[in-house]
Formats: C-alpha cells, structure tokens, sequence
C-alpha cells in the first residue's frame, strides 16, 4: 500500500514537473517570437545612392512654395557606419553626403531611429523585415490618410501625395510626389536595386536554364525537320 502511494505521489510529481516545463518552454517561445518578429537586414559598411529621376521644377514650386535645391540627376549617398541596439529598436547611424556635396570630403553623421514596433513608423529610411507585415501593421495606428499595399506605403494631403516603396531588406527604394492633377512633381530612386539572394534568385536562374535548354532543343528540332 505505501508503496503504491509513493509510486503514485511520484506520478503527480512527474506530471506536474513535465507541465511546468511545458508552460515554461510555451512562454520562452513565445517571448522569442515577440523579440525576433521583425529584425534588420542592413548591415555595418552597407553603402547606399539615391539619385532623382524625375524633376518638374514648376509644379514642384507650385505645390511647396519654393524652388527645389537640386536637380535632374543629383544625388544622395549614405554609409552605415555603425548599429546600435535598443530597447525599442535600432539606431542606425550613418555618415551621409546631401546633393551638391562633395563625396571626398568627409559627410555628416546622423543618427536614424529604427522602431521595431510598427506602431513607431515615420516615414523611415530604414524598417525592419519582413517589410510587407511591418507596413501593413504600421497601418494601424497611421492617419486615415496612409494607405499600404505590399512594400508601398502612400499618404495623401490636400494638395499632393506621396509614395514610398522598399525594397525586402526595408531599405527606402523610391520616394515619389504627385500634384493634385496626379502629375509626377519629383522622384528619387535608389541605384541599388537587386535581386533577393537566396531560393527566390536560385529559382530565378533555374527558369532561365530551363527556357533556355527548351529554346535550345526547339530550334534543333526545327533546323533538323
């Protein structure tokens, strides 16, 4: 009989340690979840040019008020020379050369927020990934006049709007403005558009090889006949 009891008392115990762990793994997963939901693809050295495309100077001054300081071609570049954690996000710091600056000359150091919460969206250069999830939960707490749609966030006014696309490491790709008349005022785009690296780029290079090796035969065969 007691030993009956023991084996009992110690199948409860048993059970009772098998849960708590449970509970403790369910909550450490969680916990995890929650810190690595979003995280940054850029990196230390990464080197970034953003050139304007497009200039209409007098619809540009119409709408703003003023003559734009740059030009059709002028550009922009940003060094990321360091990134430091923080409890709600990251500061990216970067060294940064304006239009019309001289890049052999040291630029300016700037120090960009970074909020992992969506909720801290503003009109960043730099956003955490997955950049279409962060977008579309940063809407949420936006003003009615920002809409979302994929890695494309557009906020209109009363007299022009604004759109921004990213690309998936949620660096800042294009930055555009229309008058009212839905005429494109400015566009900035970055020089750096590539392709993602990784299964979706293997799957890119497979379908090439693969049109290519059909187009191949099918010429073969049509030569032959």
């Amino acid at each position: 009989m007691l030993d009956d009891k023991l084996k009992k008392k110690n199948g409860h115990i048993f059970i009772f340690l098998i849960l708590s762990v449970n509970i403790i793994s369910s909550c450490f997963s969680i916990n995890v979840y929650a810190q690595s939901a979003y995280s940054l693809k850029i990196y230390k050295d990464d080197i970034f040019i953003w050139e304007i495309t497009e200039l209409k100077t007098h619809n540009f001054e119409k709408v703003f008020g003023f003559e734009p300081v740059y030009e059709k071609g002028d550009q922009i570049r940003k060094i990321i020379r360091n990134i430091m954690d923080g409890a709600t996000g990251w500061t990216v710091i970067t060294e940064d050369w304006d239009y019309g600056s001289n890049w052999e000359e040291k630029g300016i150091i700037k120090y960009n927020s970074v909020s992992e919460n969506p909720n801290g969206y503003n009109d960043n250069i730099f956003i955490p990934t997955p950049v279409d999830e962060y977008l579309e939960e940063a809407l949420n707490s936006l003003p009615s006049s920002y809409s979302v749609q994929g890695p494309t966030i557009t906020k209109r006014t009363s007299n022009y709007k604004m759109v921004k696309e990213y690309d998936y490491r949620g660096v800042l790709v294009s930055e555009a403005y229309y008058d009212d008349d839905n005429i494109l005022m400015i566009k900035v785009e970055g020089t750096f558009r590539i392709i993602p690296i990784g299964n979706y780029f293997l799957g890119f290079i497979f379908i090439a090889i693969t049109g290519l090796i059909i187009a191949t035969i099918k010429k073969r065969k049509i030569q032959v006949v």
